[in-house]
């Protein structure tokens, strides 16, 4: 059975137009409004009825410095305590819920913040997911796997987990023809840059 994406999204900071990455995924959204926003968009509201129980608008009872933010993590921290074998998402540009993220993967809670429903890997398409992939590997600043079996991890966690050792090893052989990366005798992963 596969994992459920719980997608929060702060609709103060990030201002989503289109919610159809969600259908046919395993993922549920919720938009979280402050007291004063107003209602999402009629688009929005449509692709929110159109999927149904897969999403939901969560309002904060009254106005105020940081109402969202708190309303978000509490929505968040209950969902938790329901499916802890879920993974959490925080679509917001606040840098401040990486300590919410930090504090549930300290706990065994999968859970991230992202800029927008469009990183979330559960709803990537399978070549946005390879795009990315890429684009990290390839990246000197990003944290990269030091040896070849991280990177094997690496790239099956791209994918969630559902590629077979023989397409983990062709993506490693790609990835060295590409001239990516190369891999030395004793396992080690060296970078092209």
């Amino acid at each position: 059975m596969a994992r459920t994406n719980y997608i929060f999204i702060d609709t103060e900071k990030v201002h989503e137009k289109d919610l159809s990455r969600v259908k046919n995924k395993a993922a549920i959204v919720n938009l979280v409004l402050g007291a004063k926003q107003q209602a999402p968009s009629i688009e929005i509201d449509r692709q929110l009825r159109q999927l149904g129980e897969k999403a939901g608008v969560t309002r904060t009872p009254t106005a105020g410095r940081n109402a969202l933010d708190f309303v978000l993590t509490c929505e968040l921290g209950m969902q938790a305590a329901k499916d802890p074998g879920g993974y959490f998402h925080i679509i917001s540009k606040d840098k401040g819920f990486d300590v919410i993220v930090k504090y549930l993967r300290d706990r065994g809670i999968l859970a991230a913040r992202r800029d927008s429903l469009a990183e979330v890997p559960a709803l990537m398409s399978t070549e946005e997911r390879f795009v990315k992939l890429l684009a990290d590997l390839d990246n000197p600043e990003s944290i990269r796997p030091k040896n070849r079996k991280t990177l094997a991890s690496t790239i099956q966690q791209a994918f969630n987990r559902e590629l077979t050792e023989e397409v983990v090893g062709k993506a490693i052989g790609y990835l060295i023809r590409q001239r990516i990366l190369e891999i030395s005798e004793t396992g080690k992963v060296i970078y092209a840059r």
